[in-house]
């Protein structure tokens, strides 16, 4: 595949720079959502590193459009991102949505934190002062990516509109019916949530999402999902991620930082956790029954699921200590993780 990328990208930038030479051009990605692939641009004697990123699924075009114009934006807010160069929202040159940028010359904050308890910790200080930094930012710039103009009079519009999109999402199209009760459980409860003001969300960020160069300066990548929205739904995304991937206490240490950093307490933050679950064993349930592709993902994301059971295992009894709640076709999954070993 790298190798019929590297011919698609010599196309691309031969019609812009005549002689110029795609070198070095492998996948990098190990990801649910998009196809990530490092090369260097050789042109009249001048390497770039760069990146490529495809985005598959029904919503690629808007996913590219957004990430383009959300990168551009940050780096003129001042928030650490990399620099966007082109972008493509239809088929294109590559077969699907895609963009280039800039590549990080870094490694992934996950795998600096293997070093020691120590890195580990600063680690998860380091995550949490980036949330803090991008949910203090001004989102009014970003008003423009929203994908449904929001209601800013009312401080509850984001979690409406999210429950609302679950239900359609979940029970219409998906028909994944196991997941009612849940959603039933958020509904019921979401009136007694305090509201919080807007704000810039990343919408998936973790350890692996950052990358640190030599002198230790982060770069936050992986922007397909920025919206604006409750820092809280944000937050807990991220909580649940960091703490169902082998370290379950990190939750406790990135939410104390973040507190600190942030100045405040986080009110409501279970209910937000419990709607983190819900999307995570959604997007598990939906790729497994559905496919990668129809579920918007990679098409090989189901079987990269398969072999993280463990995780799938943690995120669900997540879910479960903070709602009491059963989604049988979750147990079913997980049992034929155990099954097929």
């Amino acid at each position: 595949m790298s190798a019929e990328i590297a011919a698609r990208l010599h196309r691309y930038y031969g019609q812009k720079h005549p002689g110029a030479v795609i070198e070095h051009c492998a996948a990098i990605s190990d990801g649910w959502e998009t196809e990530v692939y490092a090369f260097d641009l050789i042109d009249e004697d001048r390497r770039e590193p760069l990146i490529l990123r495809l985005y598959p699924g029904a919503d690629a075009s808007e996913k590219s459009t957004r990430e383009f114009a959300a990168l551009r934006q940050l780096s003129t807010l001042g928030y650490p991102v990399p620099e966007a160069l082109h972008h493509g929202a239809d088929t294109g040159p590559f077969g699907m949505a895609y963009m280039i940028m800039r590549r990080i010359n870094g490694h992934p904050l996950g795998q600096i934190m293997q070093a020691s308890a120590e890195a580990a910790r600063a680690g998860c200080d380091r995550l949490a002062r980036l949330a803090v930094d991008l949910h203090r930012l001004d989102y009014r710039p970003l008003i423009p990516l929203q994908r449904v103009p929001p209601d800013f009079d009312d401080p509850r519009w984001f979690l409406q509109t999210k429950l609302a999109e679950a239900r359609t999402i979940i029970l219409g199209l998906a028909r994944l019916d196991d997941f009612a009760p849940a959603l039933d459980w958020l509904d019921q409860r979401a009136d007694q949530v305090q509201p919080a003001p807007p704000c810039v969300m990343h919408g998936d960020l973790h350890i692996l999402n950052v990358l640190m160069t030599a002198d230790m300066q982060p770069f936050v990548i992986d922007w397909p999902n920025v919206e604006i929205g409750d820092y809280r739904y944000d937050l807990a995304w991220t909580l649940l991620l960091s703490s169902t991937f082998q370290h379950a206490d990190r939750r406790e240490q990135i939410l104390n930082t973040y507190e600190i950093h942030a100045g405040h307490s986080v009110p409501d933050l279970e209910y937000f956790e419990v709607i983190a679950a819900v999307r995570r064993l959604f997007n598990i349930a939906h790729a497994l029954t559905a496919g990668g592709q129809s579920a918007g993902m990679r098409s090989d994301t189901a079987e990269l699921m398969r072999g993280q059971r463990g995780h799938i295992a943690a995120v669900y009894d997540w879910f479960q200590a903070r709602s009491g709640l059963k989604i049988p076709m979750i147990e079913t999954v997980l049992d034929s993780l155990v099954s097929s070993v």
